[in-house]
């Protein structure tokens, strides 16, 4: 459930890429892997949310998973996935991709230049972490606000100045310090001098699991004064945040906080009530109106980051801008260089121990003259990465041996009706973890049934006796191809 209050309702509807009856996989005909791609890419996509408590929400999305239309309003992508503009301001970057500017481009000429309004510029040091926030309301005029972002050597922010009516004092100045990855202590004091031990103004409780906020407390001076309890979602969003009262010993809600799909803040029931943490548990900054995940800068209203994923395409995704595959609902990115969000294997590789037997699609770097194709996931964004594609049932140890029962299957060659040959199970370069669908099986004893009402062991017989469609070809139906084939025959698909 995206958000709301007791008893209200949410349908979100999800994007597939080219398929048969609503399937998320390409047609078995599909013959370019690239266009393969771009399908599965665009699995998952939200695409529309239904709401009786708020305005609903429409997306579309282009190839690459940028928006096209987003709530009414049209997009415009430049060159390397940039937005350019979302209806109502223009933006600009700088050559590493970092956004520099968003302003109403008074003439639409893409410039900022004279007549322009409502200006923000954006500033990074040399290691591409936002630095400086400012705002002029027209250009030529003296800035009006301006916010400064200080980090330490892991890219955690750790201080904020801020100038909010652009006299040049920083009237407001704040220090967090951190356990990991989350913060602990918030410090907040204004005038001039360093920060001081009275000046902690709040403590937070965390849980076990990444970004789990229980609680936050208010301290004056140091000593205990007000705790208030922060009730999360799926994806740990802040929903409410309830308050004891003493006096009555009752606890209650003192602010409801509904969202959109992509993060942003519709009505609150008492801004007032001050709560670092609010999308996804990530420190959220009113007056930039941006959140903190750790290596990167997102903004809910326009649902992506301000700069590019620091690890590049080893990231998962294509697009470095996008946002959790512009699945919001289901996805998070805590530390802003996961393009997939929080699947902890996405991009690395594959290592639990004892994982009880699963399927996976798994590939790795070529390592014999046979096993020669070009990585599905990979090979649309570099077409020099050579890798090996398979299907893996079960998994390894931490050494890389095979757990018992581990089974794999691939091609590296043949033609039309050649079967899979077995895979040597060993610890590969990366893979993605495939589920059971509503699909009909292809091939085995159970073929025309649901895979959701067969055994591990029908789906290991059809991956077995998947067939090539076509002659085996390194850049045209390869490894990768087939391995599609089999998952989609055998009623598989990546888990979301």
């Amino acid at each position: 459930m995206v958000g709301g209050q007791k008893g209200t309702r949410l349908r979100a509807e999800w994007g597939c890429g080219e398929g048969a009856a609503g399937s998320p996989w390409p047609s078995a005909d599909t013959e370019k892997l690239f266009e393969a791609a771009l399908a599965a890419h665009r699995r998952g996509q939200l695409t529309a949310a239904d709401y009786d408590y708020q305005s609903d929400e429409s997306y579309q999305y282009d190839a690459n998973g940028n928006r096209v239309t987003a709530n009414g309003s049209t997009y415009t992508t430049g060159t390397n996935n940039r937005l350019l503009s979302d209806g109502t301001y223009r933006y600009l970057y700088d050559a590493e991709g970092n956004r520099t500017h968003r302003f109403i481009d008074a003439n639409a000429n893409g410039q900022l230049d004279a007549g322009d309004t409502d200006i923000t510029q954006y500033t990074w040091d040399h290691r591409n972490r936002l630095t400086k926030v400012s705002h002029r309301p027209s250009y030529g005029a003296a800035v009006d606000w301006v916010v400064r972002y200080w980090y330490d050597f892991q890219n955690r922010m750790v201080r904020k100045l801020a100038d909010l009516n652009g006299d040049g004092d920083y009237e407001q100045k704040q220090n967090l310090a951190y356990d990991g990855n989350q913060v602990v202590m918030d410090f907040r004091w204004t005038g001039s001098g360093l920060v001081q031990t009275g000046d902690l103004e709040w403590r937070y409780l965390w849980g076990p699991a990444v970004d789990q906020i229980l609680a936050e407390e208010n301290v004056d001076n140091g000593a205990d004064e007000t705790v208030q309890w922060t009730l999360t979602d799926h994806l740990n969003t802040v929903r409410d945040i309830a308050k004891y009262d003493s006096g009555s010993d009752m606890t209650t809600v003192v602010n409801h906080l509904i969202y959109d799909a992509f993060g942003k803040v519709t009505p609150e029931s008492h801004p007032a009530i001050d709560s670092l943490f609010l999308f996804t548990a990530r420190p959220f900054d009113s007056d930039t109106q941006l959140q903190n995940n750790l290596n990167r800068w997102y903004e809910a209203s326009v649902g992506r980051w301000l700069s590019e994923d620091p690890i590049g395409f080893a990231g998962g995704d294509g697009n470095l801008y996008r946002y959790v595959g512009n699945s919001p609902v289901s996805r998070r990115d805590p530390i802003g260089e996961n393009g997939q969000g929080y699947n902890p294997n996405l991009g690395k590789p594959f290592e639990p121990p004892g994982r009880k037997p699963d399927f996976y699609l798994c590939w790795r770097k070529i390592q014999n003259s046979g096993d020669c194709c070009i990585d599905f996931f990979i090979g649309i964004i570099n077409a020099i990465f050579s890798a090996h594609c398979y299907i893996q049932a079960g998994g390894v140890d931490e050494a890389g041996h095979p757990l018992p029962g581990t089974q794999g299957w691939g091609i590296a060659g043949g033609g039309p009706g050649t079967l899979p040959s077995k895979e040597m199970a060993f610890r590969p370069d990366g893979c993605k973890k495939l589920v059971k669908s509503n699909g009909i099986l292809s091939y085995g004893p159970a073929a025309g049934k649901v895979a959701l009402s067969v055994s591990d062991d029908d789906i290991r017989a059809c991956i077995a006796q998947t067939p090539m469609r076509k002659p085996y070809s390194s850049i045209g139906y390869n490894c990768c191809a087939w391995a599609y084939d089999a998952v989609h025959g055998c009623g598989l698909q990546i888990e979301a």
